[in-house]
């Protein structure tokens, strides 16, 4: 469990980032309403993402999390277009209490990291 946690590697570090931001998929797709416009529900879905990775870092005198990381933008852009194209697999993952559970601790756990 420890060896997960700590992301000791770049693949397990990139599979929390996937579900990081496809969970706030999940959150983001689940508030907006169906008729939205894409470019609203893209907008919202990079500020969750991003949001105090970008402030939070600027007042602390650091580097934002996105230009600090640059697959962060790549998972954004992947998580988007899973939401956006297959909304199917957002309806498994929130019937599944296995996968919701499974997404929430990577989830957590890269929150966690950054």
């Amino acid at each position: 469990v420890a060896d997960f946690m700590l992301m000791p590697t770049a693949e397990i570090r990139y599979m929390c980032m996937l579900c990081y931001c496809f969970y706030h998929g999940c959150k983001v797709f689940a508030t907006t309403p169906k008729d939205a416009a894409p470019s609203y529900k893209i907008v919202s879905f990079i500020m969750a993402c991003t949001g105090g990775g970008i402030l939070v870092p600027i007042f602390l005198n650091g580097i934002p999390v996105p230009l600090a990381n640059d697959a962060l933008p790549i998972c954004i852009i992947i998580g988007y277009a899973l939401h956006h194209y297959f909304p199917v697999v957002r309806e498994i993952v929130s019937q599944s209490k296995i996968l919701t559970v499974t997404f929430i601790i990577m989830f957590e756990t890269f929150r966690a990291n950054v």
